[in-house]
């Protein structure tokens, strides 16, 4: 009986520990071990990735509504590469998301930035940023993980050069001077831009598929100074030694350096990333023009406001155990007014997720958090804290 017992203990206990391991760590991901690239060129990589049984991860949003956080490839800029996904698996529509079961194979575009040595061979750190559920009752949704791979990266494929020319859908003023003077004008804060599309492949994308596009070229037309740096002003931005292209960032009309980025992100995420650094011009009546500079709150026996356009840290728990950091910024939403967007943000300041978020009876509702129910934040003794009680998830942003 004594032996029947134990047994039954071994296996209870083999049981819990399948149960608390996250999925993530039977999640394989295949790159090429190497790869060959010329300098400011482009080359392409077939991934795989194997999702365990009886999860899914997120591929894209089916409609406006889809909240999940979809599996991402990221090299960090300072690296001197970028990954960019050009092809990804069909996958099962399930609910306002596609997403992928089992096996999947990915084509990403990895870019030179302009800023390595040709002979050399690096070591090039890969990040798989993906959002794992589970398919059984209840299911799961579990807080994004990333995967680390690294390919070897070889510079010795000849230097191509492009007749892509610079974007004209805009009006770039080429003088830093002037620019200042138009942006104390305006009241504006002034878009900087490095980029040279004749020799490097990611500037290519940025001039041909990002700053034409509608929602892009509209934010940059109505909320900034775009300044243009030619070479005899690369003094004045906020890099040291070698640096990377494209490369650009805000400078408000005083001349301080206010953000600055490396790469090309698709153009939504340019979109997010620039747009709390936006203003109307001076005069110009907008939907934002009346709104505070904080999102006040009053629950959880206290008042407090969460300031906009600044980025706070948060922690997030998921039955109880740590499972990721990074920070969070608010900003108004100038489409809705009354409304906010929340961005959450990796450590390394990549945009993770955009979520549309409101006040309710003091509360701030965080609409379909990671693509489920509601994240619904009160204020807490160092800043605000909120939970999904449905995915047994909290978070805490310390407001200071």
């Amino acid at each position: 009986m004594r032996q029947i017992l134990a047994a039954f203990m071994v296996l209870g206990a083999s049981v819990h520990a399948l149960a608390d391991r996250h999925p993530v760590e039977d999640t394989l991901v295949a790159l090429p071990a190497s790869v060959s690239i010329g300098l400011g060129g482009t080359a392409r990589l077939s991934v795989e990735v194997t999702i365990p049984a009886g999860h899914h991860a997120y591929l894209r949003h089916a409609n406006a509504k889809g909240m999940a956080i979809p599996i991402a490839f990221r090299a960090a800029p300072e690296s001197g590469f970028q990954l960019a996904m050009t092809a990804q698996p069909k996958g099962v529509r399930v609910g306002d998301e596609f997403v992928l079961r089992g096996k999947g194979k990915f084509t990403l575009e990895l870019s030179e930035l302009a800023m390595n040595e040709f002979g050399r061979t690096y070591a090039l750190p890969v990040k798989v940023r993906l959002q794992l559920c589970g398919e059984a009752e209840p299911a799961i949704c579990y807080m994004p993980e990333t995967i680390e791979k690294t390919i070897s990266v070889n510079i010795n494929a000849p230097e191509i050069l492009s007749r892509t020319q610079i974007d004209t859908s805009l009006a770039w003023i080429d003088n830093r001077a002037a620019a200042l003077d138009a942006a104390k004008l305006k009241k504006q804060n002034v878009f900087a831009l490095i980029s040279d599309p004749t020799r490097c492949g990611a500037c290519v994308q940025l001039e041909t598929k990002v700053l034409p596009n509608a929602a892009v070229n509209k934010l940059l037309r109505e909320k900034f100074v775009l300044y243009r740096v030619p070479k005899n002003e690369y003094s004045h931005a906020p890099i040291k030694g070698r640096f990377g292209i494209p490369f650009y960032f805000v400078v408000s009309p005083e001349g301080q350096n206010l953000q600055k980025w490396v790469g090309v992100p698709g153009p939504m995420q340019f979109a997010q990333g620039i747009e709390p650094y936006g203003i109307a011009a001076s005069g110009t009546p907008t939907a934002t023009a009346a709104t505070t500079n904080s999102i006040p709150l009053n629950s959880g026996g206290r008042e407090c406001a969460v300031p906009l356009k600044q980025s706070y840290a948060f922690q997030a728990t998921q039955k109880g155990e740590f499972k990721s950091a990074g920070n969070m910024r608010f900003v108004t939403n100038a489409s809705a007014p009354g409304t906010y967007t929340v961005l959450t943000l990796d450590r390394t300041g990549e945009i993770d997720a955009s979520n549309s978020a409101r006040v309710v009876h003091g509360k701030l509702v965080v609409e379909r958090y990671l693509g489920g129910s509601d994240l619904i934040f009160q204020c807490s003794a160092f800043g605000i804290a909120g939970s999904v009680e449905a995915q047994s998830l909290s978070l805490s942003v310390e407001l200071r």
